[in-house]
Formats: C-alpha cells, structure tokens, sequence
C-alpha cells in the first residue's frame, strides 16, 4: 500500500472547471453561470491559466484530466480540443492518460458525438440523475430519460468503452421502489462506472427555496439508508465493486482521476472556483467568470492559497482515506505522521472499533460496509481540531 502511495505521489492530476451552464439544475451549488456571451473569453481565460500554471505540477506526470463544470459539453468539441492540445504543449502527459469529460445527454448529437470519438477524450461522465420523468423535471433538468438512452447508445455505436453515469438517490418523494427503478436502468445499460449521490439541500439553491415554501420535503432517514443499503446490494451483485462512499466500477474501471484525490496525489485546477493542491498547500480561484477572466487577462491574483499544518495535512488524510472502501494502510499511516497523531487516532477510534464502526484487518484500517453511510460522523471524531 505504502509503494501505491509514493506512486500516486509522481502522477498528478488536470481539473478544468467549466462554469458554464445552459439553465441551473435545482439541486446544484457548484460555481456556473448561463451568461453565454462571455465563453470565448472564459476559453481564453482557461487555456492562459494552463499556460502560466505550467510548473505548478512539475516534475510529475500527468496521469488523468478531467473537464469538470458547469457543464463541459456546453464548448465546442473544437474548443475542448484547443484546451487538449495547450496542455499536450506545456505539461508531460502519460501515454495513457485517462482524460474524462463530464456531459449533459441533451448536448450529445450524433455529429458532437462523433467528433468527439475523434478527440483525446477517452472517458464520458454522462449527468443522468435519474431514469424517471418525473424526478427529473423536479430537479430541473434539462433532458429527458429518452435522451440520456439515446445519447448513451450514440457513445457506444461510436466506440466509447469507458463510460461513468452518475445517479441521485434521496430524491423527495422518492421510495424505495422507485430507486429500484433507477438502478435497474442503470444496469441493464452496463456502464463501466456509476457514482450515486445522496441528495444534500444545499444552501442558496432553488431546492432551499422550495423546502422553506413547503413545496418539497427530505425523505426520512431510514428511507436514505434503505436506499443506499439497495444501492449497495444490487450493483454489488451485478459485479460492481463499490470502491469509494459513492462510486462503483466494473473490474478495471475505477476513476483514476477521483482516485488520485483519494490518495492524496497533487493536482492542478483550472478556471473558476477550481482548487489545487501540491502536497503543501491549498488554493483557490475566485468563484466568479467575469472576476476570473478580467484578473487573467490582467496579470492580478485570481485566487487564495492556504499553506498547510501538519494538523491539516493530517485531517486530509484521514477524511480521503475512509472514504474509500479499501481504507488506509497502518504502516502508510505510521510512515507519514507523529506520535502525537497516531496516538490521537487510536484514542478516539476507539469507541468505533468496539460499535464495529471501524475495522482492522492485519494492517488494513478502514471503516464497515455499514458505517459508510454514515461516514462524516466517524470521521470527524477521528480529526484533530
């Protein structure tokens, strides 16, 4: 495990935010905005960024890319590409980088589609949420469940072999039944990678709005759990490896480039909102468009940077490491941090290996199939304030 993480330690990963989006989905609070008129300069701004941050990672190889947003497949395959081919020219990229674009299904034409079988991209992160109509008008999504079959059908006609769908569950008014339904459809289509996230009502969303007005409830938690025990139970028996809190592949189809967060590799951020780490530090980039491209296009300081305590550095790996099913390795663990913190961690983890809570396994320490859900609890008696 120790020689897997010092490997992790010589790749690096490309995040690329783009914060554009054609409406906003009612659930969501990561940065985007509609305004549409401004995206050759936020392009702009983007491939300038790649540019000037060209030793940010240096001297590790580029193992994973990944267009983030927003929603990436808003830009023009042409576009995508132009970002691909600045940082084929200014960072030294793996031979078999996994390079992921996240994509609406309402997006992919078959022309899109097809160009885009002609690019670098190699991976699709298709933004489904749901199989159900009406789910998804709830959530004010753009597409229809015919859409996203279709389009998912178009990847693979066209030889897309490395294809994620991400799912939500906890859904108001959803039951379990329901969330059966959506699993269902979901394998009967056989993507190589699922990522199934329970609904959060994030503050400042339309959701927010609508559960203060009593036009929606949160389902109650024992229905949550019914859903993720489900969850669990019926990929696990269609030979998917539930492998993070919220991810599942197929054997050989775990994300690299969420992994590589996981076990705390470096990675650069690109565009609004994006953040980066280097292993001693945090930052950044402000969190607005017009702010982003006019501190580019100007030479100013376009984000924030925190550097790092030990205590940070030791929180970070324990809220990375148990989310993973796999957990962490004692000798890794021991190699990297003081008496003091492993002292503190035996102390409070305590308590949770009695309940069965956290379980070790020879030098394997890592949380129980069943305290997953429940994991941000555990967790944060386990960091060091």
């Amino acid at each position: 495990m120790l020689e897997v993480f010092l490997l992790f330690h010589f790749m690096s990963g490309i995040y690329i935010h783009v914060p554009l989006c054609k409406t906003r989905c009612n659930y969501c609070d990561f940065h985007s905005e509609s305004n549409m008129s401004k995206k050759e300069d936020v392009i702009n701004a983007l491939a300038a960024e790649l540019r000037n941050r060209k030793n940010y990672l240096d001297p590790n190889q580029v193992s994973t890319i990944y267009f983030g947003g927003g929603t990436p497949s808003v830009l023009a395959v042409s576009e995508i590409c132009f970002l691909l081919e600045i940082i084929a020219k200014n960072y030294n990229i793996v031979a078999n980088c996994e390079i992921t674009l996240e994509v609406n299904p309402d997006d992919l034409s078959e022309k899109y589609l097809t160009d885009l079988s002609k690019s670098r991209i190699n991976r699709l992160s298709f933004g489904f949420q749901s199989f159900r109509s009406d789910e998804l008008k709830l959530m004010n999504r753009r597409h229809t469940a015919r859409q996203a079959m279709n389009s998912f059908a178009r990847a693979r006609k066209l030889g897309f072999d490395n294809i994620s769908i991400d799912l939500i569950y906890g859904i108001p008014g959803s039951s379990l039944a329901t969330w059966r339904e959506n699993l269902e459809a979901a394998i009967r289509i056989e993507p190589e990678h699922i990522s199934a996230y329970h609904l959060t009502i994030e503050t400042g969303t339309p959701f927010e709005t609508m559960l203060k007005q009593g036009k929606i409830q949160t389902i109650e938690e024992s229905r949550s759990v019914a859903q993720f025990d489900l969850l669990r139970n019926l990929l696990g028996k269609n030979n998917y490896e539930h492998y993070e809190i919220s991810n599942f592949a197929l054997s050989g189809k775990k994300s690299k480039h969420n992994a590589s967060y996981w076990k705390q590799a470096q990675y650069l951020g690109i565009g609004p909102s994006a953040h980066s780490f280097d292993g001693k530090s945090r930052q950044w980039n402000i969190a607005d468009n017009l702010a982003y491209v006019d501190a580019i296009q100007n030479g100013n300081n376009f984000f924030e940077l925190e550097t790092l305590t030990d205590n940070d550095k030791y929180n970070d790996f324990i809220i990375t490491s148990l989310r993973t099913t796999d957990g962490f390795n004692d000798g890794e663990f021991s190699s990297l941090f003081s008496a003091k913190f492993q002292n503190h961690f035996q102390r409070e983890a305590m308590k949770h290996i009695k309940h069965g809570n956290i379980v070790i396994n020879g030098s394997q320490v890592k949380l129980s199939a069943n305290a997953l859900f429940v994991s941000d609890s555990i967790i944060s008696d386990l960091l060091y304030i």
